[in-house]
């Protein structure tokens, strides 16, 4: 169950960032 709460949490971490530099050009 913890590995389930890291993934979990680096889903939910990493995820919005991952749109946001997708999203955004550098």
């Amino acid at each position: 169950m913890t590995m389930f709460h890291f993934f979990n949490c680096a889903i939910l971490t990493f995820g919005p960032h991952a749109v946001y530099y997708s999203a955004t050009p550098l």
